[in-house]
């Protein structure tokens, strides 16, 4: 239509549950749509958090099987090593599929690591994807695929995620000339209690500030979040998760873990 810079029509309506108050639903009547700065059109939200991903089939979860211990003993890294991951995942949608969003790795401490490290590191690389098999030449790495958490959804997940199974190191061949480091966190120091989590939160909005402890108190459990840059990994690519103890002792640190992400 001449003169108009842009016509929007919207045709079809998603099964809703009408309320009397503030205002009457009218599917019939012509209305303005609302857009963004750049064109979006602009709705309400009424599932918070992210029920919504949920409610679409779109978030995994990837543990454990609870009361077990992933890792039992050590040795641990003392020094950042990219050939020492612990933790992959992999997005292996064909090309043009689903991209995935990593949300957030929780560890759970299950025993305490065996001397005192003077900090929690992690460090994420970006990387193409290659089969576990292929890409680490000293093995203790179980796989597992992830679960949705609707389980009324037919959607299942094309990625892929590997953690560090047992008291023997892995190792992996260096990441490829395509590699990137694209996070970093530091979570306190001591022992970590059992009981204690470990969150590496991706993308967190509102930084977790990370108490300082009297000796009493970190003798009790509690939550040490660190927050790391959104990630998404497309369809053939991976990130790995590299941990080190600067300080640690060669026993200690089980743990179970919790791992989600969301594929759209």
């Amino acid at each position: 239509m001449a003169g108009l810079g842009v016509v929007s029509q919207l045709v079809g309506f998603v099964a809703q549950k009408f309320l009397p108050v503030p205002s009457v639903d009218n599917p019939s009547a012509n209305a303005n749509v609302r857009l963004g700065t750049y064109g979006e059109v602009a709705v309400n939200n009424y599932l918070m958090k992210k029920h919504a991903l949920a409610a679409e089939g779109s978030y995994f979860v990837s543990t454990n099987t609870p009361g077990t211990v992933a890792v039992a003993a050590g040795p641990y890294p003392t020094g950042y090593a990219n050939t020492a991951g612990w933790w992959f995942f992999q997005n292996w949608n064909a090309a043009g599929g689903p991209s995935a969003y990593v949300d957030y790795l929780k560890l759970i401490v299950t025993a305490a690591v065996g001397a005192t490290p003077t900090a929690w590191n992690f460090a994420v690389i970006r990387d193409v994807a290659t089969p576990l098999s292929l890409q680490i030449t000293t093995a203790h790495i179980t796989s597992i695929v992830p679960v949705n958490t609707n389980g009324g959804s037919s959607n299942q997940s094309k990625c892929l995620f590997g953690y560090q199974n047992n008291a023997t190191a892995s190792v992996n061949v260096a990441p490829t000339s395509a590699s990137a480091v694209v996070g970093r966190a530091c979570i306190g120091a001591g022992l970590g209690v059992v009981g204690d989590e470990y969150v590496l939160d991706f993308g967190a909005t509102d930084p977790s500030p990370i108490q300082g402890l009297t000796a009493a108190e970190a003798a009790s459990s509690g939550r040490k979040v660190g927050v790391l840059p959104p990630l998404m990994v497309p369809p053939g690519q991976q990130i790995m998760i590299v941990p080190w103890w600067p300080g640690a002792g060669t026993s200690g640190l089980g743990y179970e873990f919790e791992f989600t992400h969301f594929e759209r």
